[in-house]
C-alpha cells in the first residue's frame, strides 16, 4: 500500500521530471527565437520554481528518512516546512525588488508552495 509520504514523493518525483522537460523546451525556443522566446517566458518562471521546491522536497525527505522519522511525522515537517516559506514570501510581498522578472519569480515560488500545500492536505487511501 502506498503511503502518503510515497504519494508525496511520487509527485515532487513528476513536477521535477515536468519542469525539466519544459525548461529544455525553453532551452531550445530561446536559441532558435530569443526575443519571442522571452515575451512568452511565462510557463518557464512556474517551471524554475517547480524544479527548485521538487528538489527541495525530495532532499527534505532524504534527509529526514535518516533521522528515522515516521514517515507521518516527515509528512508534518513538509507541512511545516512549506507552510514556513508561504509565510515567509507573504511577509515580503510588500517589499518588492526593482526587477519584474524577479517579483514574477517570488509570485511563482510561493504558488508552487501553494500548489505541495494542497497535495499535503490530500488523504491517500
Amino acid at each position: 500500500m502506498e503511503t502518503k509520504l510515497d504519494w508525496v514523493a511520487g509527485q515532487a518525483e513528476s513536477m521535477v521530471e515536468s519542469a525539466e522537460r519544459n525548461i529544455a523546451l525553453f532551452a531550445g525556443k530561446l536559441t532558435d527565437n530569443p526575443a519571442y522566446s522571452m515575451a512568452w517566458a511565462d510557463s518557464v518562471f512556474s517551471s524554475a520554481a517547480d524544479l527548485e521546491l521538487g528538489k527541495q522536497i525530495l532532499k527534505l525527505i532524504e534527509v529526514f528518512k535518516t533521522k528515522d522519522l515516521a514517515d507521518n511525522d516527515i509528512v508534518a515537517h513538509l507541512r511545516t516546512t512549506i507552510q514556513d516559506q508561504i509565510n515567509c514570501s507573504a511577509r515580503r510581498a510588500a517589499n518588492k525588488s526593482t526587477s519584474m522578472s524577479s517579483n514574477y519569480m517570488d509570485d511563482c515560488r510561493m504558488a508552487a508552495n501553494a500548489k505541495v500545500i494542497e497535495w499535503l492536505q490530500v488523504p491517500v487511501e
